[in-house]
């Protein structure tokens, strides 16, 4: 006859999450709010954690702006999973959404792997002049590029066909002392076939 209470549902919800099962965490959530419980902010950080870990977008956004809508005020960390899931599901404007209202929060700010997030975002949908111009905020915001951010720019100057951008990124990473690795490699050689090909 023991009834569940918010921190049980809240514990299966993000149960479901790690276990990559958002199909669940649906179900659980409407048994909860069936049984008369109104969600609380760890409810809604486990929903948006399991639904954007499942690359499950639009229920993902839809509890995004639940929470604005409530006006709860989202952790780095939920900013930047959302972002993430944006950047791997294409959802653009979704993601230039949730950054500048991460700009805009007093609680929070954006950190490299936010940045990082963006920049690779502009640069998978060649958007050049965007992801310079998130470059340079993330310099300005004390934060260097790491082999990810690199690795973005590489494919965004050679899709966009800029041979000497691509050379200054390259020159770049070894001057940050970082070592390319297979991916940073694989995009290089991209390019250097793209430009053959053309």
């Amino acid at each position: 006859g023991v009834r569940p209470n918010l921190f049980v549902y809240n514990s299966l919800l993000d149960a479901m999450g790690r276990a990559k099962r958002p199909w669940q965490a649906k179900n659980i959530y409407r048994d909860m709010i069936n049984n008369g419980f109104e969600p609380s902010y760890g409810t809604y950080a486990a929903l948006l954690r399991a639904y954007a870990k499942a690359r499950y977008g639009e229920d993902a956004l839809d509890v995004y702006r639940e929470m604005k809508h409530k006006g709860l005020e989202l952790s780095v960390v939920l900013y930047n999973t959302l972002l993430s899931m944006s950047a791997d599901v294409g959802f653009i404007d979704e993601a230039v959404e949730i950054f500048e209202a991460m700009k805009g929060s007093e609680s929070c700010k954006p950190d490299s792997w936010t940045y990082s997030s963006m920049i690779t975002i502009y640069s998978c949908s060649s958007k050049v002049f965007e992801a310079e111009s998130t470059l340079n905020e993330m310099l300005e915001a004390g934060f260097e590029p790491n082999i990810y951010v690199l690795t973005s720019l590489i494919q965004c100057y050679g899709k966009a066909n800029r041979i000497d951008d691509v050379v200054r990124t390259f020159d770049r990473l070894l001057g940050l002392g970082i070592t390319p690795d297979e991916r940073f490699c694989g995009c290089l050689l991209n390019v250097i076939d793209r430009k053959s090909v053309v």
